[in-house]
């Protein structure tokens, strides 16, 4: 993790108290703390999509990842909620998508303030992987 990124976690807490339990901000530092919260290696076959109240929607790819995640729910949920500074997540829903399924990626880029401001700075850029020829 690069130093933008790990400064911008660390005021995800900071961000969802300013938020006064806005559902959408709540959602993106859930998505957004998932990476920090997993790992790389469990990232990579696991993309959380939406926050439905405490129960974050996870999708993997097959059914081998699916126990995999089941067995280690309670500790992601850990490490999440940490990430988070609350118990934001209580659950955490597996739900399997196709394999052949392209999963867009999503990066959260953290912009420093600008000069005169308090406020945060953030970009997000959306891919999807390239087309099977």
């Amino acid at each position: 993790m690069n130093f933008e990124t790990a400064r911008l976690i660390k005021t995800l807490p900071a961000i969802l108290k300013a938020s006064e339990a806005s559902e959408e901000v709540a959602e993106a530092a859930c998505i957004a703390g998932w990476r920090h919260a997993v790992g790389e290696g469990l990232n990579s076959h696991a993309v959380p999509i939406q926050l439905q109240g405490q129960k974050l929607v996870v999708v993997v790819a097959d059914n081998i990842w699916k126990n995999q995640l089941e067995q280690m729910c309670g500790q992601l949920l850990f490490r999440l909620n940490s990430v988070l500074g609350q118990p934001l997540v209580k659950q955490a829903a597996r739900e399997r998508t196709a394999p052949a399924l392209p999963i867009t990626r999503f990066q959260l880029n953290y912009c420093p303030p600008r000069p005169g401001s308090k406020m945060l700075n953030c970009g997000a850029h959306f891919s999807a992987p390239p087309r099977a020829a």
